[in-house]
């Protein structure tokens, strides 16, 4: 891949190759605010109140308690805030958690997924001012040596020994 041509096609491949540095760098980031935050002992408890009505006249009401182990940027749908310590000067959420997103722990991994995009956008923004350039064109010259054969190689044992240890749990 050439990193210094202008060419439509390079530079197609060139966005693809930071797309998916990014979304790596996105998944690593999702692991610092993780831990940070669970190492500091943060939670903040959301109580949402379910109603279903089974026949006519007749309804259930259950209470559902939502735990957040990260600061709630998203709130659960129609849910009330039980406890909340105050992260950055926020003392509520910025937003509930849409309609559509079912299930009462929605609200929180939408949360998680902000997060970690959050996390990632940052973290790839430092290493791609430490490098001064496209991480892609910065980890070029290290990969360029590697033998498409070894890699190949490499892929088949560890599908070879990954698989039937995921397959049997271990």
């Amino acid at each position: 891949m050439n990193f210094h041509s202008v060419e439509r096609n390079n530079r197609k491949q060139q966005r693809l190759v930071e797309f998916t540095l990014f979304s790596i760098i996105v998944i690593i980031g999702f692991l610092g605010p993780v831990f940070t935050f669970r190492g500091a002992g943060y939670e903040a408890v959301f109580v949402r109140s379910n109603v279903t009505i089974d026949s006519p006249g007749q309804g259930d009401s259950t209470i559902e308690k939502v735990s957040y182990k990260m600061p709630p940027i998203v709130a659960p749908y129609h849910s009330e805030i039980e406890s909340f310590q105050p992260f950055l000067g926020m003392r509520e959420p910025l937003f509930e958690a849409p309609s559509w997103m079912k299930g009462v722990n929605a609200g929180r991994k939408f949360n998680t997924v902000i997060w970690s995009l959050i996390s990632g956008a940052i973290l790839y923004g430092i290493l791609r001012l430490a490098a001064r350039r496209p991480l892609g064109a910065a980890i070029h010259p290290v990969l360029d040596g590697i033998d498409g054969n070894d890699l190949d190689e490499i892929t088949y044992r560890a599908i070879a020994i990954g698989f039937p240890m995921f397959r049997w749990g271990l």
